[in-house]
């Protein structure tokens, strides 16, 4: 199974350059466009999308990670960082159980 990134410029070429398939997205229609192309093949078992595009397609994201099964769809931050750094690691505490 392939790991798929979906994301800004910057973080599609960090993946890229370590041999990752990239999409770089602009706006709404085309995360949105891309994300669905990336569910529908079936090589994909896993879809990172960085945080602000995710934001433009929730509820998309949201349907998958709550009804869908593969691919797993993991959200990672942009270059600028987790919009709220607090949200990821009451995430990390309560999944792992540990502090951060």
């Amino acid at each position: 199974m392939k790991i798929k990134v979906i994301g800004d410029e910057f973080t599609c070429l960090g993946f890229a350059l370590s041999g990752v398939s990239t999409t770089v997205v602009e706006g709404e229609d085309s995360v949105s466009r891309e994300f669905e192309k990336a569910l529908s093949d079936n090589d994909v078992g896993i879809i990172l999308v960085t945080e602000n595009e995710a934001d433009l397609i929730r509820d998309k994201i949201n349907k998958q990670k709550t009804e869908g099964e593969l691919p797993l769809v993991v959200e990672i931050p942009s270059r600028s960082g987790w919009k709220e750094r607090g949200k990821a690691l009451e995430l990390i505490k309560r999944v792992l159980s540990i502090s951060v």
